[in-house]
């Protein structure tokens, strides 16, 4: 009854601390479905792809118990069972007593439902959520701890009161408990329903954004395993949050806590601080007095500001990877005309006109050169393949521009290679050309290593025959244009590569990546601000009586609101200095990591670091003044005799 009271007379802190509860649900569960989504996913393309058969064998003829499906092909009959997972007892019965030749399982079918003797997704899927789960854990029990331990402690004269009149310290353990198991239950069942509906919203977003990947939808799906060890997970963290401030609240000392006593070692102030104004002295002497109150706030900024700037960097180096590494083609579409001629290349251009305004086309053709050793900059670049392109003046473009594997790590290499001036062996004849850094749009992907690239404009002296390459950017309806094109002009040979659709694709990955990153991001925060507010909430009630007196000496509204931006500032600055020296070690091993497989230079998170700065300052300052506007407007001698419990 007493929990039951406590929980509906504190409507504020009760919806906070389920608010956390719930928020935790969602980001576990979350995890749970997805991967319980992409093993459904996996199911139907294994039954699109292979087929539905648990296991196919050369027999003539076998036992139909337990068989729901028999289809043969190619002398094997393939059989699916009523129960998938007895799938290898019932093989092995049945060829006891029958000559079974050729057994092949659906392996992959098999290890989707966790049965496969070679290998097993669903092991895998429960080892990655566990590890997953484990790593988000260790900061969100934290928090949660922190939102039970806060209102033990606003409690602490109502728990001696208690204890003074004969409850048992058995009977006050169990109040909390019984306080964290209902906030648990509410949290479970409403962050079950959100956790359901939000999953699938993603899901749905991803199958739009990677539809020219999947072969069918996501849907969302509850694999009863995945959905179990999410629950399971935060039942013990609610309940272990819940269990330790229990036992210390049924420890605490009855006389200290009615009085409220609180040690505090006095330490010579620093001496800059007596130049200060009477509010930021305050401030200072606030925030020194209150340290152990303040310090669940600074863990969880600690907690929240490392989880946010690493995922971050992840999202940043990733998407880095991709943007240095993917080299695609800054165009929209190739077309391409094998075996061209002067009137083919007149109607494509005619059709380009026609389709874009910007655009490039140009012959190409591919031969054999010879380059004397001193013409090279770098001689490991030393080639014998010419491509040769049209282009309104000759010259050899300088650039080698490329994404190589050397020693398992990817290099990107962007440098001229040749002299100023070379001579070419062409067609058993020496030609002297220039060398320069201008690239043709559409040219990049013949600018390696093996190629040496030369810009002509009388392609008919070195190339008898050729292909016409179109280079456009712009929206248009590629295949219908081009379709009718080759109609119309009865070309045949015709080729084209529609790269806005690749770089669509791409762009989509990262969309999606950012997406679910920023929602676990996102959760976690929302867990971590919960649990500030809540921390706060409690800190200022508790120092009622302390705003009364400053009231009574003359503090006013504007100066109290200067003393507690001060105080936000203190704190958050102090959860910052602490957490930046970690962020910078994980930035750093994260570099280290991918430097063994990407070459790039490390990243410095620094906008990150402001906007999670800025976001908790104003969390903190905003949660601190919204408590203390109640104050306001209370009588001094209301708040000076208002104990707390």
């Amino acid at each position: 009854m007493l929990t039951l009271k406590y929980l509906t007379k504190n409507k504020k802190r009760t919806f906070i601390t389920i608010s956390g509860i719930t928020l935790v649900t969602i980001l576990f569960l979350c995890i749970g479905l997805f991967f319980s989504s992409i093993r459904e996913y996996m199911i139907k393309d294994v039954i699109k792809n292979k087929g539905n058969y648990h296991v196919s064998v050369k027999v003539d003829d076998i036992d139909k118990k337990h068989i729901t499906k028999i289809e043969t092909k190619e002398g094997k009959k393939y059989i699916t069972y009523d129960n998938i997972k007895q799938t290898y007892k019932y093989t092995e019965n049945k060829c006891k007593n029958q000559k079974c030749e050729e057994i092949s399982y659906n392996d992959n079918l098999l290890s989707l439902y966790g049965i496969s003797n070679k290998e097993n997704m669903i092991d895998m899927f429960k080892n990655l959520i566990i590890i997953i789960l484990t790593i988000l854990s260790l900061g969100i029990a934290v928090i949660i701890y922190n939102s039970f331990s806060i209102s033990v402690t606003q409690r602490k004269k109502q728990f001696s009161l208690l204890k003074s009149v004969g409850m048992t310290q058995k009977r006050i353990r169990n109040m909390v408990l019984l306080e964290g198991l209902i906030t648990l239950i509410c949290g479970l069942f409403i962050g079950f329903i959100i956790s359901a509906n939000l999953m699938f919203i993603i899901l749905r977003i991803i199958s739009s954004l990677l539809s020219e990947l999947f072969t069918n939808n996501l849907t969302l799906s509850f694999y009863p395993s995945f959905v179990l060890i999410p629950l399971i997970f935060v039942i013990i963290i609610v309940l272990v949050s819940a269990y330790l401030p229990a036992k210390k609240a049924s420890n605490l000392n009855i006389i200290d806590s009615i009085r409220n006593n609180e040690k505090f070692t006095y330490k010579k102030e620093p001496k800059f601080i007596k130049k200060l104004s009477v509010t930021k002295r305050l401030a200072y002497y606030n925030y020194k007095r209150c340290k152990k109150k303040y310090r669940p706030i600074i863990l969880c900024i600690f907690i929240s500001v490392i989880i946010y700037t690493t995922f971050s960097l992840y999202l940043n180096y990733g998407i880095k990877s991709i943007n240095d590494f993917s080299n695609l083609p800054k165009y929209d579409y190739e077309v391409t005309i094998i075996n061209s001629n002067e009137n083919k290349y007149k109607l494509l251009e005619n059709y380009a006109i026609d389709n874009s305004n910007n655009y490039n086309i140009f012959n190409i053709c591919q031969l054999k050169t010879k380059v004397k050793d001193e013409n090279y900059l770098d001689e490991k670049y030393k080639n014998n393949n010419l491509i040769v392109i049209s282009g309104k003046e000759n010259y050899i473009i300088n650039r080698i521009k490329q994404t190589e594997t050397k020693k398992e790590k990817m290099i990107k290499i962007d440098k001229p290679y040749l002299k100023n001036e070379i001579t070419l062996t062409i067609n058993n004849m020496e030609h002297q050309f220039k060398t320069k850094n201008k690239i043709p749009l559409g040219t990049e992907n013949y600018l390696t290593k093996e190629n040496i690239v030369l810009v002509t404009k009388n392609i008919d002296k070195y190339c008898k025959s050729y292909n016409t390459s179109l280079i456009l950017k712009g929206n248009i309806d590629l295949q219908k244009s081009l379709k009718n094109f080759s109609k119309e002009n009865n070309i045949q040979n015709i080729e084209y590569v529609d790269v806005k659709k690749a770089n669509k694709l791409t762009k989509n990955i990262i969309m999606t990546i950012k997406i679910v990153l920023y929602i676990v991001t996102l959760l976690v925060l929302l867990i971590g601000i919960s649990s500030i507010v809540n921390t706060i909430w409690t800190s200022i009630n508790l120092r009622s009586k302390e705003f009364a007196c400053l009231k009574s000496v003359g503090l006013t509204k504007k100066q109290m609101r200067e003393m507690l931006i001060i105080e936000s500032f203190y704190i958050v600055i102090k959860g910052f200095l602490l957490s930046l020296p970690f962020v910078f070690i994980i930035n750093y091993l994260l570099y280290e990591s991918l430097k063994k497989v990407f070459e790039m230079e490390i990243l410095i998170p620094y906008k990150e670091i402001l906007i999670i700065f800025i976001t908790f300052l104003l969390i903190v300052y905003l949660t601190m003044l919204i408590t203390h506007k109640k104050f306001n407007n209370n009588k001094i001698i209301n708040m000076l005799t208002n104990d707390n419990i």
